[in-house]
């Protein structure tokens, strides 16, 4: 989900996040981010959201894998040299549906809005990557859900997954 804040500062950026994820509270579980000062009011999001957040050290972009992707993806639509404040809602809505609608080699060539959406979401029950993508590593406890390294990163406020690792 991509959301335009008017400037980095925290009480926008919470409210959007709070904005954009309560309609989808049951399916979202962590939020990773990084050490910006615009995350400074997480305590509210785990309050209102009920997530855990997880923040990656600093200097280690690494940590945060699918946000340094998804910013990526994001920079490829605007021309270079676009100021973001020239990019407007529309446009962002946009980029956000063509990037949704695109096929991804993590999600077993899927695209987001169809795990996202799909029925067995709707129903509850949890997707598995070894599901979307067969020729990842089986999970030999279906309760365990797989993690990426973003998960396990640097400081964590609250709800901590179990580990995977035995």
């Amino acid at each position: 989900m991509l959301h335009k804040l008017k400037a980095a500062e925290a009480e926008l950026n919470t409210r959007a996040i709070i904005a954009k994820l309560r309609p989808h509270r049951a399916s979202v579980h962590t939020i990773t981010a990084d050490n910006g000062k615009e995350f400074a009011l997480h305590a509210r999001v785990l309050r209102q959201l009920d997530v855990g957040v997880y923040f990656a050290k600093p200097y280690h972009a690494w940590e945060c894998g699918s946000n340094e992707n998804t910013n990526g993806l994001v920079r490829q639509y605007p021309p270079k040299g676009t100021s973001f404040a020239d990019i407007t809602p529309a446009a962002v809505a946009k980029v956000q549906n063509k990037l949704n609608s695109r096929p991804r080699k993590v999600l077993g060539y899927k695209t987001p809005n169809q795990v996202f959406f799909a029925p067995e979401r709707r129903r509850g029950r949890l997707i598995l990557y070894s599901e979307l993508n067969p020729r990842a590593k089986k999970v030999t406890d279906a309760s365990t859900p797989l993690r990426g390294p973003s998960m396990n990163a640097g400081k964590v406020a609250r709800r901590p997954m179990p580990s995977t690792r035995h």
